[in-house]
Formats: structure tokens, sequence, C-alpha cells
């Protein structure tokens, strides 16, 4: 949250700034359909330039060059992207403009500002555009290429190409920092994440779904209960089932941050 959402906020927490608790991370996975093309790798300059309409070809040399042993099609890339405000959007256009500022000129954010495409609405609806569209491309939440039965490109970010799964986004959040918001409250644990982590264990496309709470000024009958379900979800057996579902735990640092600041609300 920030600007004029925390000051609403604050209106619900006895007139004090409400915190954000990363509590659920994730990856965004860059899925594709190519027929016998089972293991693509993307940079950032090329993701940027097939997202900006700069790359629309398959066996383009950009693409071939960073594919030197896969059998790229002569085809035009159908490129898929949120016609709706998310932030899935926002995350990939971070990472992006982190990664490869000069092919990708956009500000980072919810709405897609970038030319070309086409617009499906949802995770769902890219997910779904893509798995019935041959030689095309998207982005989406790791949980909807598993479960959809879609194919994900490895990302190579400068340390080598990483695939994107529970193990290496978790690696990946790992090297993001604690960056307080100065307008929250004290305890607020926003982070930063290092979308330009250069790790060939670490996948680097990553969001972090907050739980947004008051500090101070809760009810005092519905405390224990905010505060109970808080520490299950940040626990190890809380986090441990989000692996099965497409989703990313914490790295073990961060959940003990996590668990201090569910400890400290009043």
């Amino acid at each position: 949250m920030e600007g004029d959402e925390l000051q609403q906020a604050a209106a619900r927490c006895d007139a004090t700034p409400p915190i954000n608790i990363p509590m659920v991370g994730g990856a965004i996975a860059l899925t594709y359909n190519l027929e016998g093309v089972d293991n693509l790798v993307l940079t950032p300059d090329v993701t940027a330039k097939i997202f900006n309409n700069e790359i629309t070809n398959w066996n383009d040399p950009a693409l071939a060059e960073v594919n030197p042993e896969v059998s790229l099609p002569d085809a035009p890339i159908a490129q898929f992207h949120r016609s709706d405000g998310s932030g899935t959007t926002n995350n990939f256009t971070q990472w992006m403009a982190a990664t490869a500022p000069d092919a990708w000129p956009y500000e980072p954010g919810s709405d897609w500002t970038a030319k070309g495409g086409q617009g499906s609405k949802g995770s769902d609806g890219v997910a779904a555009s893509v798995k019935s569209t041959p030689n095309s491309i998207g982005y989406v939440e790791l949980s909807f290429v598993e479960t959809q039965g879609l194919k994900a490109a490895s990302v190579d970010n400068g340390g080598g190409p990483v695939a994107p799964n529970a193990d290496t986004a978790t690696a990946g959040l790992a090297s993001a920092k604690v960056t307080p918001n100065p307008d929250a409250g004290e305890g607020d644990l926003t982070m930063e994440i290092d979308y330009a982590v250069q790790d060939s264990a670490a996948y680097p496309v990553l969001l972090l779904t907050y739980e947004i709470v008051c500090q101070s000024g809760n009810a005092a009958d519905t405390l224990p209960l905010t505060q109970s379900f808080l520490t299950y979800t940040a626990s190890t057996e809380g986090q441990s089932m989000l692996s099965g579902i497409g989703y990313v735990p914490l790295p073990g640092e961060l959940e003990t941050q996590v668990a201090d600041a569910v400890n400290s609300l009043s």
C-alpha cells in the first residue's frame, strides 16, 4: 500500500499506519507454445524486445543466439499480455526495466503500456490464449503453467539459464531486502526484489503477495484470531504447502522477521 491507500487504511487502524507483511512468494513464468521446443532460454533483452514488438519472428538471430541447439520455427511470434491491471504485469515490467532498460523504455506498472501484442484478461486468460495458439508466448504466475500443463522458458539473467520452480524462486527471493515504506507502520516489511540477481540457482522474475494489517489499534476480540491466522500461514507448516500449488515459500530468514512482526501486533 502507498499514498492515499495507506491514509484510508490508517483510519481503520485507530489512526495509526498499517504494515505490509510478505506472506506468499511467486514466480512469473514465460510460458510458450512451440511444437518440438521443450527447452527455450530467454534473456532480459530478448524478452523485452519480444514484448515490445521488436523481435517478431521465432527464428530471429537474437533468439537463435541464446538457443544455439534449438530448432526455432520460421513463424511470427504471437505475444500475449494482460489486458487488465495486475501485480503480475507490475513485477514483470519491473524485471525488464531493471535488467534491459534500453530494450524496455517504459515505466513499470500494473497496466500494459507497450506496443503490439494481444491482451487477455487475467493469468487464466493469458494461459488459455497461449495454450490454444501455436507459436505464442505470454507471462503468467507459475501455478497456471503447472495446472494447465504449459511450457515455461528458462531465464538467463547473466548467471546462466534458470528454470522457474519453487526452489529457484525461493533462492531468488533470498536476495530481496527489507525496505520499509516510510509512511507505513514501524514494523513494515515491504521488500525490494533484486530483479537483476545473477545466480545459476536463483530465478529472477518474481513477485510477493502481502498481508496488510494494523500495527496497533486492533480490536481486543479479534487480535488473537488475526495473530493466530498470520502465525500459521507464516509457519514452516503453512509455508510448506505452497510449493504443491505453484507458489513459493518465504526464505527462512524472512519467515523469522514475519513471525516477529506478527507477534508485535497490538
